[in-house]
């Protein structure tokens, strides 16, 4: 059986070396790019990590809950068993709204996140979003 490496990108507090985010090399994560080390207390911003504002929502995500039952509905026509059919469908459309779900608490979460004038100031001073993104997000913010 072949077998995969994975390299993991690794950001760790400077003071007490405690391991803060650990992504795979190369992709980026959605969430806030700021981490605190919970041993000192130190802030620091990842480049691993995007707010989720700054991607906007694809009609995948969307449709997700529709998708997933689907899938459910054509397996349970390949098997041809009515009971394993409902059970199929029943348990896609469940993994489909819960993917949704968590997915669209996070975007709510970023949005809440990105209209909170003192989080855009920390962002600001930390480096993470540049002045034109600092006045865009404040303008957003108060509209």
């Amino acid at each position: 059986m072949a077998s995969m490496n994975v390299t993991y990108k690794i950001q760790s507090c400077s003071r007490c070396g405690k391991q803060l985010f650990k992504a795979p090399a190369g992709s980026v994560s959605l969430g806030s790019p700021l981490l605190t080390c919970k041993r000192c207390g130190i802030s620091y911003v990842t480049d691993m990590r995007k707010e989720w504002v700054d991607y906007p929502v694809k009609g995948v995500f969307l449709l997700l809950p529709l998708i997933f039952p689907l899938i459910g509905l054509i397996t349970s026509l390949i098997v041809g068993d009515e009971v394993i059919g409902v059970i199929t469908i029943l348990f896609s459309s469940a993994i489909g709204l819960c993917y949704f779900l968590v997915h669209l608490i996070q975007v709510l979460a970023s949005k809440k996140r990105m209209k909170d004038s003192d989080y855009l100031t920390k962002l600001l001073s930390m480096g993470a979003i540049s002045d034109a993104d600092y006045q865009r997000y404040m303008e957003q913010a108060r509209n």
